[in-house]
């Protein structure tokens, strides 16, 4: 065993369970290390844990300080809200110190925290080998997003009622890092605060050379208010997703764009799914991107919840799918065009060859590809 050759080692590791790995770290000490190093590379703290689990496995790290240099990925999902927690995740945060992606969720109740939890946080946020953060929840101080963007190459963002007037000492100006990846998840109804400041210009100084583009709206209607944020970065972006209920909103132009992808569903959430919201507004969508995107290769159109026959009868909305079936030949560049379908299970149907009849030419030119996906659960009048 001492005689083997520490790549052969980690091969051997990678292809077993984490039970495997477990039991294989007992046979001998050569295999110790490695198998802690895939233990301990995602290490998520949240509620269905528990306080005593948490107490546990600060005890742990404690006893053998240096498992928490194996810790790359760092969930953090736990409610602060009592002494025994803060003491216990205080003495984890202080033993982890080599993470690459933390993501922090739940309520932030940062005035009420004891300010060695505070400084805690802090700390980890600011790990030199920090490369990627979400920060989730309701009450994210701002101070926490603005140094978030000028630290990191990728953030994800889920925040409602940011706490914009909380003086958080941070070093000014993050690490002067170019963001080159965020997500943004909101409803703008609750976080009009927060859209500003995605706007402002100390924001933008960091996002000048942002190449991928995340939004996801949880409110219903148009965008439009979102579009502000594409038109802002519009000028590095390559690579933007966007998932609303429904679209609302036509793109500005993107002349770096190289793939694009939709997220949107096609009836109102609140009744059957025969109440299909209508196809109009996804239509013009997709004839506009000749001149909104002249560069895209990629586009994937992803339909959530819809029947065979009710989708079909989208494309036959006043010679809808010639409209289309046009303005996809005029992305000279495009190599691929995925639909992503979504329908009830009891709607089994196959409409690919239909859907390649309504789209001749894309289906000609071989740009054209499926996935169809059923919904979970029957409807019957209420979603289960």
């Amino acid at each position: 065993m001492d005689n083997l050759a520490l790549e052969l080692i980690d091969q051997i590791i990678d292809q077993m369970d984490p039970h495997a790995r477990k039991a294989l770290s007992l046979v001998s000490h050569v295999f110790v290390a490695p198998v802690q190093r895939r233990i301990f590379k995602l290490l998520k703290l949240s509620d269905k844990n528990g306080v005593a689990n948490l107490k546990h496995l600060s005890l742990i790290l404690s006893n053998n300080p240096g498992l928490g240099g194996f810790v790359r990925t760092l969930f953090i999902g736990v409610k602060l809200e009592d002494p025994e927690t803060y003491v216990a995740l205080i003495r984890v945060l202080r033993l982890v110190n080599a993470v690459n992606r933390v993501t922090i969720s739940g309520h932030w109740y940062w005035p009420h925290w004891p300010r060695d939890l505070q400084q805690a946080l802090i700390t980890t946020i600011t790990l030199p080998s920090l490369r990627y953060i979400a920060l989730r929840g309701v009450g994210v101080p701002a101070a926490f997003i603005r140094y978030a963007v000028a630290s990191y190459t990728e953030v994800a963002l889920q925040a409602s009622y940011i706490d914009s007037n909380r003086k958080i000492k941070l070093p000014a100006g993050g690490r002067g890092q170019f963001l080159e990846s965020l997500a943004l998840h909101y409803a703008l109804d609750n976080s009009p605060n927060f859209h500003t400041l995605m706007l402002s210009d100390e924001v933008a100084a960091s996002l000048a050379r942002l190449r991928r583009l995340e939004i996801i709206s949880s409110q219903e209607g148009p965008l439009n208010p979102f579009k502000e944020i594409i038109s802002k970065y519009s000028d590095s972006l390559q690579h933007v997703t966007i998932a609303s209920n429904p679209l609302g909103f036509a793109l500005p132009r993107l002349s770096h764009l190289h793939s694009l992808t939709m997220l949107t569903r096609l009836y109102e959430a609140s009744r059957e799914p025969t109440a299909l919201i209508p196809a109009a507004p996804i239509l013009r969508f997709i004839s506009s991107l000749p001149s909104c995107t002249p560069a895209l290769q990629l586009l994937t159109l992803k339909f959530d919840v819809i029947r065979d026959d009710r989708w079909l009868g989208i494309w036959n909305e006043g010679g809808a799918d010639t409209t289309v079936d046009e303005a996809l030949l005029q992305l000279s560049d495009l190599r691929k065009v995925h639909f992503d379908l979504w329908f009830f299970r009891r709607f089994g149907n196959d409409c690919v060859s239909d859907m390649r009849e309504k789209l001749p030419r894309a289906s000609q030119a071989g740009v054209l590809s499926f996935s169809r996906r059923p919904i979970s659960w029957e409807y019957d009048g209420a979603f289960r």
